[in-house]
């Protein structure tokens, strides 16, 4: 069922609420909103990213003013919140410095735990890589001083707790280009002061993107672009690169003639758990700009990644498709025995689980619960948790033999006691399961597709929320899975670099979908062109003649692109082949719509 919305986002209460620098945090199946206030932290939440409650204050403290940009992680029972604010009575706004507060409760109230810098900072945008947390930032005093580039620029540092940066930032992010100019001579003559801002952390398949503002926020021309890193070794060593150089111009988000102001954004999951949007701010381009009324209001629209470049068509203003919802999603489980949550037939979907025990804490019984996958007849793989071992254990029950897959060992200071998220993303055979998106494992199951089960032991356990999409995803070498949904006309060869025709000399591919029963869906090829000679079309129809091109690539002019993507959406009531010659196919996917 198709949605329609229109920007900006409307709340319950048919109320206009401005929502400078969104940040969007997804918890328990819930979106919460937290943004700049001049008074307090705004917090929001919704379930669909388009229909917004607003709940007041996360956090006010007596004294200060002009909260700035919050943004929240949650981690083991605790959110913490990373922000900047000035003193009551200042007034000049470069004493905002960073703060770090928690709560127990995604709405607050927050208490403030610690002051991170003793300097004008702001910004904050903390991301979690391979279990470490690291915290992008924005500062004046690393080319303040210079002649040719002095502004504001982003940083990154890693968090040896969630309340202390180890001093050892990195520049990410630096001004190098006329547009993003916040005022010519601003603090002297002839220095020119810059500003990049707002850094939104993001990934798709092995690059790295990180969206920043630029330019000023009280301009009609405040803009989004990005930088770009290949995900190769440790973090702090990975080289970011604005897109498509540092010394071009390129707008990801700019003012149109209805929006202007466009910039600080969040980039989170639609429900259904697989399409990305982007969250920011704007304001109405035809009211009058007036610096001392707050005019930022929060806006969403899809984005996209094709062939390594990021695309939107943000910002929109008018009646819009919305963000597409999941097959399930249930909300407060209370489970006492087992809980079928769904019936595979297909043999792939992504699912998120946020679990909780419903029982006190001091039970000193502890805590056991398991999910089961492929579970049919005598047959399954549970992943189970027992508390007391401080680990999850992934076994394969077959024919009576059970098999330890895989485990997953858990930190000593692992809460039990509160909501924990565990994902599930199944891809046929290969099973992923990661829990708070920190602790991850992948094993195959031999098992014929059967149903995903929640099964607690003993004691009562809440699923706070259940979500799940029909959606797969090939990339690589698993691009030779793309035989169960399309017939190939010639020889194929798949490797770790991806799909292409295995005569070396011609590499022509052709192939047609098989009959899907899946109801409507949407598909998606990503391919790299091999020469200039290079092209892919898809083809569609109702019966199996007359085929019409929907969509397609050639290279023009001798230039071939380094890397495209093609997408359609054409359901089981159709037809598909698509053909094309001297192109690798390096991505593949499918979302089941609902």
């Amino acid at each position: 069922m198709k949605r329609e919305f229109c920007n900006p986002v409307s709340y319950t209460d048919s109320k206009t609420y401005t929502n400078p620098d969104p940040y969007i945090l997804r918890w328990c199946g819930l979106y919460y909103c937290y943004s700049t206030g001049e008074d307090g932290v705004n917090v929001s939440s919704s379930e669909d990213l388009v229909n917004w409650t607003y709940h007041g204050f996360a956090l006010s403290i007596p004294g200060k003013k002009s909260f700035w940009a919050p943004a929240v992680l949650y981690r083991n029972g605790v959110f913490y919140m990373y922000f900047s604010c000035l003193e009551k009575d200042a007034e000049d706004v470069h004493s905002e410095f960073m703060f770090v507060a928690t709560a127990g409760n995604p709405l607050g109230p927050f208490e403030v735990k610690k002051q991170l810098f003793n300097k004008f900072s702001i910004d904050a945008h903390p991301v979690e890589i391979n279990g470490d947390v690291f915290l992008f930032y924005s500062v004046n005093d690393v080319t303040g001083l210079n002649k040719h580039n002095a502004g504001t620029c982003i940083l990154v540092d890693k968090l040896e707790d969630m309340y202390t940066l180890s001093g050892n930032p990195k520049p990410v992010v630096l001004p190098s280009l006329a547009s993003e100019i916040y005022a010519k001579d601003r603090f002297c003559s002839g220095q020119h002061w810059h500003t990049i801002e707002g850094a939104c952390y993001f990934e798709y398949r092995n690059k790295a993107y990180l969206i920043f503002s630029a330019n000023a926020y009280v301009n009609t021309d405040y803009y989004l672009s990005y930088a770009v890193a290949e995900k190769n070794g440790d973090f702090l060593s990975w080289e970011w690169k604005k897109y498509p150089d540092n010394y071009t111009s390129h707008s990801l988000v700019k003012k149109s003639d209805l929006v202007e102001g466009t910039g600080h954004n969040t980039v989170t999951k639609a429900p259904n758990l697989v399409d990305d949007w982007l969250v920011y701010h704007g304001r109405n381009a035809l009211d009058e700009l007036r610096p001392d009324v707050e005019q930022r209001v929060m806006r969403i629209d899809q984005l996209f990644v094709d062939g390594g470049q990021l695309v939107t068509s943000a910002p929109t203003a008018s009646s819009m498709p919305g963000p597409e919802l999941p097959a399930i999603h249930a909300k407060n489980l209370q489970c006492r025995t087992e809980n079928i949550l769904y019936n595979d037939d297909r043999g792939f979907y992504t699912a998120e689980l946020w679990v909780c025990p419903s029982y006190n804490k001091e039970e000193h019984r502890g805590v056991h619960y398991s999910v089961l996958i492929d579970n049919k007849g005598n047959s399954k793989i549970e992943i189970e948790l027992v508390s007391g071992l401080n680990s999850i254990t992934v076994n394969l029950f077959e024919k009576n033999i059970q098999t330890v897959l895989s485990s997953i060992k858990l930190p000593a200071d692992f809460n039990f006691f509160v909501p924990h998220l565990y994902t599930v993303t199944k891809m046929f055979e290969l099973v992923s399961v990661a829990v708070d998106n920190r602790f991850e494992c992948s094993f195959y199951s031999p098992l014929p597709f059967g149903s995903l089960v929640f099964l607690p032991r003993m004691l009562p356990v809440v699923v706070n929320s259940f979500t799940l999409t029909a959606h797969v995803s090939l990339w690589k070498n698993h691009l030779s899975k793309l035989n169960r949904f399309y017939d190939f006309e010639y020889p194929v060869l798949a490797d770790d670099s991806g799909l292409a025709g295995s005569d070396a000399f011609d590499t022509e591919l052709s192939f047609r979908r098989k009959n899907l029963h899946y109801g409507d869906f949407k598909e998606c090829i990503e391919f790299q062109p091999m020469c200039s000679r290079a092209f892919l079309k898809v083809f569609v129809s109702t019966s199996g003649e007359n085929w019409s091109e929907t969509c397609s690539y050639k290279a023009e002019n001798g230039i071939c692109n380094t890397s495209c993507t093609l997408r359609w959406n054409y359901g089981e009531n159709f037809q598909v082949k698509i053909c094309g010659r001297y192109v690798k196919l390096t991505g593949y996917s499918l979302t089941v719509l609902n």
